[in-house]
């Protein structure tokens, strides 16, 4: 077992594996190094098992199944052991006979099960979508809700939301809401990646996530921005767990300083990409260009570092990178050659 694999398979202990890493441990169980792996898992943990099965099953009645479940309980508490070499240890036992074989394959076989089981529930119970470089999408959602997704961006959602009692979202990119209030006021919960929760009943907002900044502007209603514990230097500083925002207000949250910034903005200008422009109102060159890079999908070198912290104002029309790049040039007067198909150079 590699390392990168050890930590996938701690990660799906304690339910914290993506779709992605799920699906790879998923097809490793069933090599014959996967194989070899969980059964000599059982055989390290088979004194904890029996001595478990001892204390709760005294009953010989009780199936070999609920004895099963017992088994990747204990499982799911004792991790792997390591030598220095980071290499799996098997456990010694003293007076005791190694598990038979059935039970082995028989044991081996509901890990397989509880592992397809949990790829089932993430790739059939939540629905994903996915924009490429450059690419826009208009997704409905169940309750009439409407979003559209930014380039480079993906959300992701869960289907019983009248269930949970609530309507979660997971979004890694750029988006833009219109939510619908619905009858009972099902709560409507943006996650991003960096531990930011948005908490919203009947809005309209953006929300973009992009190399360690995240910005969220309101349009109209109201939602509250709530901070994970793992903002714990924010929180200390400020002794708040949450913010509100107003219509017209932005949010910031910067994932290397850790700091916020709240401020009063024009919202429009920060969705204006859905209407196929970029509107630059005061906006630093850099951090243009970081949004061009991030949702198009391209390198750009700049030769004059002294626009790195310029301030633009205009309108760019985003009908492709090369109109993009083409307006660029006339609005701030200088020279951008395009070396190939990914890489572009400001001179």
């Amino acid at each position: 077992m590699t390392e990168h694999q050890e930590k996938i398979f701690e990660k799906y202990l304690i339910g914290k594996c993506s779709p992605k890493e799920l699906e790879e441990l998923f097809y490793w169980f069933k090599t014959k190094e996967g194989e070899a792996f969980l059964m000599n898992a059982m055989d390290r943990d088979y004194p904890l098992f029996e001595q478990l099965v001892e204390s709760n099953y005294s009953d010989p009645t009780h199936s070999e199944k609920h004895k099963f479940n017992l088994w990747l309980n204990v499982l799911s508490q004792v991790p792997p052991s390591k030598d220095p070499q980071n290499k799996l240890i098997k456990s010694k036992r003293v007076g005791k006979k190694s598990i038979n074989l059935p039970f082995k394959v028989a044991a081996v076989f509901l890990c397989f099960l509880v592992a397809a089981i949990s790829i089932y529930s993430v790739f059939f119970s939540y629905d994903q979508y996915q924009t490429g470089y450059g690419q826009k999408k208009e997704i409905t959602l169940s309750d009439g809700s409407q979003l559209t997704l930014n380039g480079n961006s993906t959300i992701r959602f869960s289907r019983d939301w009248k269930v949970k009692g609530k309507r979660e979202l997971w979004l890694d990119g750029e988006a833009f809401f219109n939510v619908n209030k619905v009858e009972g006021d099902l709560p409507f919960q943006v996650y991003t990646s960096d531990n930011l929760q948005i908490e919203v009943l009947g809005t309209q907002f953006n929300v973009a996530k992009r190399k360690g900044k995240t910005q969220i502007v309101l349009n109209s209603g109201s939602l509250a921005v709530n901070f994970s514990t793992l903002i714990e230097d924010y929180q200390s500083k400020k002794n708040i767990n949450r913010q509100i925002l107003v219509p017209g207000e932005l949010l910031e949250f910067d994932e290397a300083t850790r700091n916020f910034n709240h401020m009063k903005v024009i919202p429009e200008n920060y969705s204006s990409w859905k209407e196929g422009k970029i509107v630059l109102s005061d906006t630093k060159f850099k951090d243009f260009l970081l949004m061009i890079e991030e949702t198009y999908g391209v390198e750009i070198q700049v030769n004059n570092q002294g626009l790195w912290e310029e301030k633009f104002n205009g309108s760019i029309p985003t009908t492709n990178i090369d109109a993009i790049f083409h307006s660029l040039s006339l609005l701030i007067g200088v020279e951008i050659e395009k070396i190939d198909h990914k890489l572009y150079e400001i001179n």
